[in-house]
């Protein structure tokens, strides 16, 4: 029942989501591209397999960080401390 309108996450959620699935998913990317598979089912696979993480993963970070922004008691600015 918490308004957190007022708590502004701005590119941080996307910018933390990118640093936790980067050294998961590139690897995954560099052998799917050099498995020797045709292009035409690996490469939309793999598609499908980092988009699909990513949207799996980013609405749990935003609330996290949200959450994090939130205890912190962080104001954003303008506004007087």
């Amino acid at each position: 029942g918490t308004d957190l309108s007022q708590v502004r996450a701005d590119d941080g959620p996307s910018w933390l989501t990118i640093l936790m699935l980067g050294p998961v998913l590139v690897p995954v990317a560099f052998f799917v591209s050099m498995s020797g598979l045709r292009s035409a089912v690996t490469v939309p696979a793999a598609g499908v397999l980092i988009v699909g993480a990513v949207l799996l993963v980013l609405p749990r970070v935003k609330g996290g960080f949200i959450a994090a922004l939130y205890c912190a008691q962080r104001k954003g600015p303008g506004e007087p401390d």
